[in-house]
């Protein structure tokens, strides 16, 4: 959990449009897995699919 080598491993090898974040609460701490998103070693354009755009996707297409 919260480490940019499996992240970007799980982005190579099922693509961008299929990995979101989450956090394991009340398991993990929600402030720390936020703030490793946020400075994850990954594009503006692939963290921003990773963090909210691959969810809206799937949740607007359940309409």
């Amino acid at each position: 959990m919260c480490d940019d080598v499996s992240l970007r491993c799980a982005l190579d090898n099922l693509g961008e449009d299929n990995v979101m974040f989450s956090a394991d609460y009340p398991f993990e701490s929600l402030k720390e897995a936020c703030d490793w998103v946020e400075g994850a070693e990954i594009d503006d354009a692939r963290k921003a699919k990773v963090t909210h755009g691959n969810a809206e996707t799937i949740l607007l297409d359940l309409k």
